[in-house]
């Protein structure tokens, strides 16, 4: 999300593929079960992501990124949301690829 908001997309053709449409800030989590936050102060929409960087170009596709095909420049996707279409897979060309795998949150470690 940070380098999104820093990207000139007056200048790239961007496309985010992310298979959920939300950013979650987990370290403020906890607050939002004791009442102290409401759980839309924790969660930000991609598309204020992209609109905030004044990304008039860029696109949000709600998808999973299953593989990368390098030698083709391309990125097979799968489309995993609740409401599906006809086409479920698809293949999308890329010419720089930012690849952004985020992290699992362990907030027990078994203690």
């Amino acid at each position: 999300m940070a380098m999104l908001r820093k990207l000139r997309t007056d200048e790239y053709n961007v496309t985010v593929v992310s298979p959920r449409n939300y950013f979650l800030f987990t370290p403020l989590l906890p607050s939002t079960t004791v009442g102290t936050l409401e759980v839309r102060s924790v969660m930000e929409p991609v598309r204020h992501y992209i609109k905030r960087s004044d990304a008039e170009q860029a696109r949000f596709i709600e998808s999973e990124g299953t593989k990368v095909d390098v030698a083709n420049n391309k990125v097979l996707c799968r489309d995993n949301s609740v409401v599906t279409g006809a086409v479920s897979e698809f293949e999308l060309p890329y010419d720089h690829l930012v690849l952004a795998v985020g992290a699992d949150v362990r907030l027990h470690d078994g203690l």
